[in-house]
């Protein structure tokens, strides 16, 4: 949480000092990877997923590549931040560290994701990752 910042960052850093006092037994692990450098690809990123644009992007991955995606939210999973966004025609998943010179398009796209959806859709990619 502190490297969304802001008023979460406090808020989820006074919540976990409150249960450790309650609990010292209580392991937790709010940690996740520092994204602070890369927070001009996020802000545009999510400015892309708010205003319902396309996004493109180099994909860094194993075979480097351009993607041209619909952007519709960011997802923890293992501490890593992710990518959730509509690739010709199929929803996946972007590893965050991978993505590399983020460009918002100027074409619109009408399809999004509710709340519940997107945890539906994360819920499948990232247990596909596990198994």
């Amino acid at each position: 949480s502190k490297n969304i910042g802001g008023d979460f960052a406090k808020y989820t850093s006074d919540m976990f000092s409150y249960l450790r006092e309650q609990n010292p037994q209580l392991v937790i692990h709010p940690d996740v990877e520092d994204i602070s450098s890369r927070q001009g690809d996020f802000d545009l990123i999510s400015e892309a997923i708010e205003e319902g644009r396309r996004v493109r992007f180099i994909d860094t991955s194993d075979t480097p590549y351009t993607a041209i995606v619909e952007p519709y939210a960011f997802h923890i999973h293992q501490r890593m931040w992710y990518l959730i966004a509509k690739e010709g025609g199929s929803i996946k998943s972007f590893l965050f560290s991978q993505i590399s010179s983020p460009l918002i398009l100027d074409a619109r796209v009408q399809s999004s994701l509710e709340h519940e959806e997107i945890q539906q859709v994360a819920y499948t990619l990232f247990a596909e990752k596990i198994a």
